[in-house]
């Protein structure tokens, strides 16, 4: 009797350090989404601080670069931890840049002759920072997404044209790289729809270098069902779920 209680308690122990071991390792596991969101977009508003803080603007890519990196290895606490200091650096870099008014001035009057005198831009965040929000212009300087049939990674003809342009685009700005997001709409196990998400990028790398362009202006990233672009539970929402993102890296 005293022999079978123990054989109990110790099953009971393992089993409640295996769930616990699982719990774990699948907290571990999540993507730092929101980390990154909120990196990418302090870096994106610091981008005065490429010319007015360029040292504090630099070290803020580099460290946003290794989180990128690391959370395409799935080293997810890595990544999450760089975010954080990423969008404090990027943080950083704007303050310092709004305290340079003499450069601060510089780039404004830049900005201003840009838009007025040339009517176009060597730089795409320069431009969408510049027109108006209504301006048809801006669709020159912005990389829309593509949507893929159920269970699919093969490029609809409709889509086949917006990547026509999304090669124009990469040819007229050549210092940019882009992050191809591939996403999947909720139906499917998380694995497989991290692994679909992966063929859409591979297939949309593949449809842009077919067209010319360079194999090393592309990162990927995979986020399976956990990013939904819409949220519901019927086709319109699927629909708009399977898809690529196109995210500018800046030079």
């Amino acid at each position: 009797m005293k022999n079978s209680m123990k054989k109990t308690i110790i099953i009971f122990a393992l089993t409640a350090f295996a769930a616990a071991a699982l719990l774990v390792s699948g907290c571990a596991a999540k993507q730092p989404i929101v980390e990154r969101q909120l990196a990418e977009e302090a870096f994106a508003n610091a981008i005065a601080a490429k010319k007015c803080a360029w040292a504090k603007y630099q070290t803020a890519e580099q460290k946003l670069n290794m989180a990128h990196d690391y959370d395409m290895r799935k080293e997810y606490e890595k990544a999450r931890d760089f975010y954080v200091v990423a969008k404090r650096l990027s943080d950083d870099a704007y303050f310092a840049a709004k305290e340079n008014k003499d450069c601060m001035d510089e780039l404004e009057v830049k900005n201003s002759e840009s838009g007025e005198n040339r009517g176009e831009y060597q730089n795409a965040d320069e431009a969408l920072s510049v027109l108006p929000k209504n301006d048809p212009k801006r669709e020159e300087y912005e990389l829309k997404r593509i949507h893929f049939d159920f269970d699919s990674s093969e490029i609809a003809l409709d889509q086949q044209e917006i990547l026509k342009k999304h090669a124009e685009w990469l040819s007229n700005f050549p210092a940019y790289k882009v992050r191809l997001e591939g996403h999947a709409d909720e139906r499917g196990t998380g694995e497989y729809n991290l692994s679909l998400g992966e063929l859409r990028c591979f297939a949309v790398r593949k449809f842009l270098i077919n067209l010319g362009v360079g194999e090393d202006r592309f990162d990927m990233m995979s986020y399976g069902d956990e990013m939904p672009l819409v949220e519901g539970h019927d086709e319109n929402a699927w629909r708009s779920n399977r898809r690529v993102e196109f995210t500018k890296i800046a030079p």
